[in-house]
């Protein structure tokens, strides 16, 4: 080989090694979704005088769930009736939240009712809580119903197969 060729060589070498270093500025990784921390405030009446009222504020633990996805504002009441604080299943729940009633408590859309949709084909379950299909339009009543459909069944009644 002549000179030329190995100095050609050698260049398209060192361009090649530059180009790999110098693509440009690397992607920044996606951060993690802010902590949410989510305070709850419950009244609480009085034992002894029912017209006293007190309220407390508590915090629930940290959740891993973009601020901006919708329902959150239901987040505190679901907690409290006793879904489990686990994002694995506080992700499904606000989505299928949206999906169903687009975080609207008294949503009707005929057969279905409420936060979470409850069909009124679990009237007969809904009698064992002595509750009416009417009652699914109460957001407690509503999360408290879907919660122990959820434990029997799964996201199954939300047509979200269980992993």
């Amino acid at each position: 080989m002549n000179r030329l060729t190995l100095g050609v060589i050698a260049a398209i070498a060192i361009i090649g090694a530059w180009s790999l270093d110098t693509d440009g500025p690397k992607p920044t990784p996606k951060p993690i979704p802010s902590t949410v921390y989510v305070p709850i405030t419950t009244p609480a009446v009085s034992s002894t005088n029912p017209q006293v009222t007190t309220t407390s504020t508590t915090t629930i633990p940290p959740f891993l769930i973009d601020p901006e996805t919708p329902c959150q504002e239901w987040l505190p009441l679901a907690l409290e009736v006793g879904w489990p604080a686990d994002p694995e299943v506080i992700r499904p729940l606000l989505q299928i939240m949206w999906r169903e009633s687009r975080c609207t408590p008294d949503a009707d859309s005929g057969p279905d009712h409420g936060l979470l949709q409850i069909n009124q084909i679990h009237k007969i379950w809904l009698v064992d809580f002595g509750w009416t299909h009417e009652d699914m339009k109460d957001p407690r009543k509503n999360l408290t119903f879907a919660l122990a459909l959820w434990k029997s069944s799964g996201w199954k009644p939300w047509a979200i197969p269980s992993t």
